[in-house]
This record gives structure tokens, C-alpha cells and sequence, in this order.
């Protein structure tokens, strides 16, 4: 999926899923040149609430958001 953000400095790309045992979100900003990606040996909502959590984080640190 594409998505503009702020931080992306215009589009960026996400993916998310899980295969039942893990659960991972991804986001590329090309235009920063930018990547993040979490992962977590488990899966389900708490997975996903705490991996986008720290995708957020890991975007503010490295990118000043």
C-alpha cells in the first residue's frame, strides 16, 4: 500500500501480515531513503499494536518526528 506521510517526505510503502506465528510491519520512504521494518515472534493484536508502537518510535528517532 502507498500512503503519503509527513515524515516519508510524500509517498510511503507499508506492508504488515502475519503467518499466525509471527507478525511484522514494514515501511519504505524512497524519497528519504528510509526503511523500517518489527517483527515479533508472535501474532495477533497485541503483536500488531506493539510493532506499529515501535515502528512509530524507531520513525521519531531516526528521522526527528
Amino acid at each position: 500500500m502507498s500512503v503519503g506521510r509527513p515524515w516519508a517526505g510524500g509517498k510511503a510503502l507499508t506492508h504488515s501480515g502475519s503467518n499466525t506465528m509471527w507478525y511484522l510491519v514494514l515501511w519504505l520512504a524512497p524519497e528519504r531513503n528510509f526503511a523500517v521494518a518489527v517483527a515479533t515472534n508472535v501474532a495477533g493484536p497485541d503483536a500488531e499494536k506493539g510493532c506499529d508502537t515501535v515502528a512509530a518510535a524507531m520513525v521519531g528517532k531516526c528521522l526527528g518526528q
